[in-house]
Order: structure tokens, then C-alpha cells, then sequence
């Protein structure tokens, strides 16, 4: 699910867990990352297009944490793209709703 941002913008956890990795949507192109969140309970989270600087790899957050900065998706897209971010969450290896996750909505 796409949430629209502002470049800059603070980007929390949707969910509580260890930073799995640092991700790279787009092969060979590393102007655009991610993050993926793990945890015990078999969730999974993966954040596209933020700039992961509160977090590194191995490091705990807890939901709602903020994990880095919506990035500018005009570098790739010129102006012919909305900013946003991508939530990906799956349970038990399921994608869900990310919504349900969110505090308050999507932050």
C-alpha cells in the first residue's frame, strides 16, 4: 500500500522488531532504499522508498519508531510521480493490511 509523503518526511515502524536489511528496489539503482522489519511473531515489514538513517542493520525498533526519511521519488520519476512511501507487511509469510497496523493512521 502506497501512503503519500513529502520528501524529508519522518518515517515510523509499522511494527515492533529487529532492521533485517536494507533494501534496494530498483537492480543496480541504489538512489532509492528501503528497509525490512522482523520479528518473533512471524511479522514482516518492508518500507520502500525511505532513507533508513535512524537505523541500522541488526538494530531493535519498536512500532512507531521513526526509521529514517521519505526520500524524493522525482530523482527517478521526474515529476510525473506522486512521493510516497510502500508498506509491505505479511504474517505468517500473508500480505495484510497494512493500515491495521498504524496508529492513528498512516504516519
Amino acid at each position: 500500500m502506497d501512503f503519500i509523503t513529502a520528501p524529508g518526511e519522518e518515517i515510523q515502524a509499522p511494527i515492533g522488531g529487529v532492521v533485517k536489511r536494507v533494501l534496494y528496489p530498483y537492480a543496480g539503482d541504489t538512489r532509492l532504499t528501503g528497509v525490512e522489519i522482523v520479528n518473533e511473531a512471524g511479522q514482516s515489514a518492508k518500507i520502500f522508498y525511505v532513507n533508513p538513517l535512524s537505523v541500522a542493520i541488526g538494530m531493535r525498533v519498536d512500532a512507531g519508531d521513526v526509521i529514517g526519511y521519505a526520500q524524493d521519488l522525482h530523482v527517478k520519476y521526474n515529476q510525473t510521480m506522486t512521493n510516497h512511501v510502500h508498506v509491505e507487511i505479511r504474517v505468517g509469510g500473508k500480505v495484510v493490511n497494512p493500515y491495521e497496523f498504524m496508529k492513528d493512521g498512516p504516519r
